[in-house]
């Protein structure tokens, strides 16, 4: 268990939730709807918190059973195998836009390349008045990336130094708003978006629930057993994606946090209920199938929809586009993630 400052040596239990793949899947098709469909749901950027809050909980989880199973953290290990899951399936797709951009103009240009491969695009968005061509969407990646540099190193730091870490991750998924409210006061809305600051809180909110289940501290969290949880949360991503504008204030002075939260809430129910019908639901083989694939499908499908779009109607997009990246995003799966994955679990595994 983890205790509020330190890991034990008591062995933590560990094992898949499928279910949390099938939040994958949930993430990744409100995305692409948004892309597909913007008029028809304008607020399906949404879904990227839900995979803000996924990586949070995810990796802080697998970063405390491996301090609980060596009684360290292998920090070199950790980076080595996060660009192995990422990177080669991301460069695929970056070379296509190239391509692309130069046979027909609409794809990325090497500045948006350079920014995509070396996971700036958030800051190349938020600090530039440019715009990044059809690899725009690798803005979440580079959040993502720059979250792994920086959060093991300052776990670790924290269990060193026995600081109450569920108190000091409660903080900072407060504080993590004020940076973003002194950008939208400056009238940006492009830089408070797309800054790597601005969706802290999400990732903060996984962080959280990480630490409270891995000290034992459930009962902070029994209330997410209600199937009250999985309804709200249901209903808030359904208005959210087709009311939401990315120019509302509320969203940037708490509103992304709440979605991470209420993200992070979904996640303890599917933990503390596997026998609940929204854990089985989100458990099933159609879910999890395109959960596992949800990187790929991310990667392929604004490259897609970005040239599609100028070519043929809205709808049609939307299916040739949503073909397309399934099929991508499988061959992808299996023939570069799977094979870098088992190159990460058997030469790069923590032991």
């Amino acid at each position: 268990m983890v205790t509020e400052a330190t890991p034990s040596t008591e062995p933590v239990k560990r094992h898949r939730v499928s279910a949390l793949d099938g939040l994958r899947a949930v993430a990744v098709i409100v995305i692409f709807l948004h892309h597909a469909l913007p008029d028809t749901f304008p607020g399906g950027y949404f879904g990227v918190d839900i995979f803000f809050a996924l990586s949070g909980y995810l990796i802080t989880a697998q970063l405390v059973q491996e301090h609980v199973r060596r009684g360290s953290i292998w920090l070199t290990g950790f980076y080595i195998r996060r660009f192995l899951r990422l990177t080669p399936a991301l460069m695929i797709v970056v070379v296509f836009a190239l391509i692309v951009h130069v046979a027909v103009g609409w794809g990325a240009n090497p500045f948006q390349a350079a920014a995509a491969a070396t996971y700036l695009m958030d800051f190349y968005l938020s600090l530039t008045s440019h715009f990044g061509g059809s690899l725009a969407h690798t803005w979440s990646l580079a959040v993502e990336e720059q979250f792994y540099l920086v959060w093991p190193a300052l776990l670790i730091l924290g269990i060193r130094l026995r600081w109450p870490m569920i108190w000091v991750t409660s903080f900072l998924v407060v504080a993590a708003i004020v940076p973003t409210l002194l950008v939208v006061r400056a009238g940006s809305y492009q830089m408070a978006y797309y800054s790597p600051f601005a969706h802290l809180g999400e990732l903060g909110a996984g962080v959280l629930l990480a630490l409270i289940v891995a000290s034992d501290r459930t009962s902070m969290i029994r209330w997410t057993r209600s199937y009250a949880v999985p309804v709200v949360a249901v209903g808030l991503l359904t208005a959210a994606s087709l009311g939401a504008d990315q120019e509302w204030a509320w969203q940037y002075y708490g509103g992304f946090t709440a979605a991470g939260l209420v993200t992070a809430a979904v996640v303890a129910h599917c933990i503390l209920r596997p026998d609940s019908y929204v854990t089985k639901a989100l458990g099933r083989r159609t879910m999890t199938w395109i959960g596992e694939r949800s990187y790929g499908i991310y990667l392929w499908h604004y490259p897609l929809l970005y040239v599609l779009i100028r070519y043929v109607d809205d709808w049609v997009a939307l299916i040739v586009g949503g073909v397309l990246s399934v099929v991508l995003a499988a061959l992808s799966f299996r023939y570069v993630e799977q094979r870098f994955n088992r190159i990460k679990d058997t030469k790069f595994a923590t032991r």
